[in-house]
């Protein structure tokens, strides 16, 4: 499972989009892609909506987090691993917005393809962060996993 979270701010529990690609492996094969706007109830900073290119008008109607969060535990069936780029961001944001929420932490391992494409692709790591399409940078970050089999040492709890 492929997530990617965006922030309105600085604080991890600002939590504004989720990006989502369910990929099946080892074949590749990508069962289903989704991007969730969510409104986070805060005030929005300049440079995040420069990075993410999300607006407070763009998610005044969208659902709260703790509406939202249930799309992650949902596809979390037995030894499902979750795939981030940036992974301790992305789980800090999902650990932070369950926090505020008064919502458990879905249980999870996850694998941190930054960890992984900065030993293997070290300039293409650097680009990633850049694409403004959540949807997709949780599609690539996806595939990346991928990329080598025997990465163990790539997996965080």
């Amino acid at each position: 499972l492929g997530i990617d979270f965006e922030t309105a701010n600085r604080t991890r529990s600002s939590a504004c989009s989720l990006g989502l690609c369910v990929l099946d492996f080892p074949s590749g094969e990508v069962l289903e892609k989704k991007q969730f706007l969510i409104n986070p109830n805060v005030q929005f900073d300049y440079f995040n909506t420069l990075v993410n290119g999300i607006t407070p008008d763009m998610v005044k109607d969208a659902p709260l987090f703790q509406d939202v969060v249930g799309e992650i535990s949902s596809r979390l069936i037995r030894n499902t691993i979750v795939v981030a780029h940036n992974a301790p961001f992305d789980i800090s944001v999902l650990r932070n917005s369950c926090d505020v929420a008064h919502i458990p932490v879905p249980e999870l391992n996850y694998f941190c393809t930054l960890r992984l494409s900065r030993s293997l692709l070290p300039r293409i790591a650097t680009y990633l962060p850049l694409l403004k399409n959540a949807v997709y940078r949780a599609s690539i970050i996806t595939l990346l996993m991928t990329m080598q089999k025997s990465a163990q040492k790539f997996f965080c709890t």
